[in-house]
């Protein structure tokens, strides 16, 4: 069993990155959705260009929502960088997979 297992290929690894990237460059939109959902909640409406006060278990939650609600700008700077990292990620697993049939293999 463990000599056919050095004969597989490691799809692990690079489905572990590919989860990193993807978190990566959705991380700003939880931020946006969370601040969306209290908002909803609280029955108050965000607005981009001021702050608006609203009321939330008893608290101001209107400048943290704001900030919130402000993440989705951060998109324009990690979607492209996670494209350029998934494009690195397809050369890197191509090159490797293609090195790896050409590798002799030990029986």
């Amino acid at each position: 069993m463990s000599s056919l297992r050095h004969h597989l290929f490691p799809w692990w690894g690079y489905g572990q990155a590919l989860v990193v990237i993807a978190v990566f460059a959705s991380a700003p939109l939880v931020g946006t959705l969370i601040a969306n959902t209290v908002a909803i909640l609280a029955g108050c409406g965000l607005v981009e260009q001021s702050l608006t006060s609203c009321f939330f278990l008893g608290m101001d939650w209107g400048a943290g929502l704001f900030i919130l609600s402000l993440l989705t700008w951060f998109t324009t700077i990690t979607f492209p960088v996670a494209g350029g990292a998934l494009l690195a990620l397809m050369v890197i697993i191509t090159t490797h997979r293609i090195a790896w049939r050409l590798m002799p293999k030990a029986h």
